[in-house]
C-alpha cells in the first residue's frame, strides 16, 4: 500500500476542451466525489474529493481551455460551471432528463386513481372471470385450508380510506380484498385471483385504511396483552372487531383501531378459533392484473410497438378513459422527440404547450425552462454524457477491489493510471 501511495501519476494540465462531469460515491446516499472525463480523448482527466460548486470551480479556473461541459441536472455542478468558466456551453444530460421525464409523469398519474382502478376492473371484466364447466364454476367454502383460516375483517364503510400516497394498483387490491370477503371468498382463493400473499390479504382485511408504505413506521406499544383472555372468550360469539375494540376500549385500551385488529389476527389465527363460514357456493375468481404506477409510466413512454399485448391492450383502455392522461402521454412522446429531430426552437414551443395551466407535466415544464441554455444544448446538439456514465461505472469496479482500504489519493492515482 505504502508503495502504490508512493507512484507517481502525471495528471493533465490540457485538455481537449470538451468535458463530462458526473458524481460518484464513496458510499452511496453519504459520501459523493466528482469525476472529469475528456469526452473527445475519451479518458479520465482528474477526480475531486467531493461535488460542491466551489471545488469544481476551481477545478475550471485552472483549466481556462474548457469550452463544453456535459453535465446532470445537480444544481451545484450548473453553479461551479457558471463560477468557474461562465464561458463555457453547458449541455445537460439526456438521460437524466428522460429520467426526470418519467418521474414527473408517474407522479401526474397519482390524480387519477379512480380511473385507474375502474379500467383495472374493465380489463378484468374483458376477460372470462368464470370458468366454463359446470364442475369448475363452484366450489365449496365449508372448512378453510390449513394456513388459510379467516379473519374478522374490518367493517367496509364506502370507499376505503387511504392515508399518503398510495397508488392505484394497492388502492385497487384493497378495496377488492374486502369486497370478496364480504362475499365469502376465503383468503386463499382472494390472494390467488389478486396475485398477492395471504399475509398481505390478513392485513388489508384488518385494517380500516390503507396506509402508504412511505410514512408508514413503528408504532407506540399498546395495552392489548391485559384483554387477550377476555378477547378470546368474546370472540367465540357471533361478533365483529369493532364491538370488540369499543367493548377493550370504554375498559382502558390505549391503542387505535388497526393496531388492535393486528394483534388480534395473531391471538385468533393460531388454530385457537375462527369465523365459522357457512357452506356456500361460489364461482371461482380468475386471476386479476393490476399495474403500479412505475409500470404504467414505463409502457406510457414506452416506443410503439415494443409493448406485450396485455401492457398494450390496457393502455389502450387508459387512455380512451381518461383525455388527461392521454394529453400528458403524448406531450411526454414529444419531449422525447426534441432529441431525435435536433431542430433549433422546438424546445421552446415544447415549453409553450407544456407549460400551460391545464397541463399535467406544467411543474416539469417550469424546471426546464430554468435550465433553458443547458437542456435546448441537450436537443440540438450530439455531446453526450453516456460515456462519463461508463467512466463511473469502472470507477466503481476499481473502488470495490480495493475493499475500501484506500483513500481519495489512492483511488484517485489508480483512476487516472487506468485511464492513462
Amino acid at each position: 500500500m505504502r508503495t502504490l501511495k508512493g507512484i507517481g501519476v502525471t495528471v493533465r494540465t490540457l485538455t481537449s476542451g470538451t468535458i463530462g462531469v458526473d458524481d460518484w460515491a464513496y458510499k452511496k446516499g453519504r459520501n459523493y466525489g466528482t469525476i472529469i472525463v475528456d469526452l473527445i480523448n475519451r479518458e479520465v482527466i482528474d477526480l475531486l474529493p467531493d461535488r460542491e460548486a466551489d471545488t469544481l470551480a476551481d477545478w475550471l479556473k485552472a483549466h481556462p481551455e474548457v469550452h463544453t461541459v456535459s453535465r446532470d441536472r445537480a444544481s451545484a455542478y450548473a453553479l461551479g460551471i457558471r463560477n468557474g468558466a461562465p464561458d463555457a456551453i453547458q449541455v445537460a444530460d439526456r438521460f437524466h432528463l428522460l429520467v426526470n421525464l418519467t418521474d414527473a409523469f408517474k407522479r401526474s398519474l397519482r390524480r387519477h386513481s379512480p380511473v385507474i382502478k375502474k379500467c383495472f376492473e374493465e380489463m378484468g371484466s374483458g376477460q372470462d372471470s368464470l370458468l366454463k364447466t359446470e364442475e369448475e364454476k363452484v366450489i365449496k367454502e365449508t372448512e378453510p385450508e390449513p394456513g388459510d383460516t379467516p379473519v374478522l375483517s374490518a367493517p367496509i364503510e364506502g370507499e376505503a380510506r387511504m392515508v399518503g400516497n398510495v397508488g392505484p394498483d394497492r388502492q385497487f387490491k384493497f378495496q377488492k380484498a374486502r369486497e370478496l370477503h364480504q362475499e365469502g371468498y376465503g383468503i386463499k382463493a382472494i390472494a390467488k385471483q389478486l396475485g398477492a400473499g395471504r399475509k398481505t390479504i390478513r392485513k388489508y382485511l384488518a385494517s380500516e385504511c390503507l396506509v402508504s408504505r412511505e410514512i408508514s413506521g413503528s408504532r407506540p406499544l399498546t395495552n392489548f396483552c391485559g384483554f387477550e383472555s377476555e378477547l378470546i372468550r368474546l370472540s367465540q360469539t357471533k361478533t365483529t372487531y369493532l364491538n370488540l375494540f369499543n367493548h377493550i376500549t370504554e375498559k382502558g385500551f390505549n391503542g387505535k383501531y388497526s393496531q388492535f385488529c393486528e394483534r388480534m389476527n395473531k391471538l385468533i389465527n393460531d388454530g385457537k378459533t375462527a369465523k365459522t363460514r357457512e357452506n356456500i357456493l361460489l364461482p371461482l375468481l380468475k386471476p386479476v392484473k393490476t399495474w403500479s404506477l412505475s409500470k404504467l409510466a414505463f409502457i406510457a413512454l414506452a416506443k410503439a410497438g415494443t409493448l406485450k399485448e396485455e401492457d398494450q391492450k390496457y393502455l389502450d383502455i387508459l387512455l380512451q378513459k381518461s383525455p388527461e392522461i392521454k394529453h400528458s402521454t403524448d406531450l411526454a412522446h414529444s419531449f422525447r422527440q426534441l432529441f431525435v429531430a435536433k431542430e433549433e426552437g422546438s424546445l421552446t414551443e415544447w415549453i409553450k404547450i407544456a407549460g400551460a395551466e391545464c397541463s399535467a407535466l406544467k411543474g416539469f415544464a417550469k424546471g426546464i425552462n430554468q435550465d433553458y441554455e443547458a437542456v435546448n444544448q441537450a436537443v440540438i446538439s450530439t455531446i453526450s454524457n453516456g460515456q462519463v456514465e461508463g467512466q463511473v461505472n469502472r470507477l466503481k469496479t476499481i473502488k470495490r477491489n480495493m475493499y475500501g482500504r484506500a483513500g481519495f489519493e489512492l483511488l484517485r492515482k489508480i483512476v487516472l493510471a487506468n485511464s492513462s
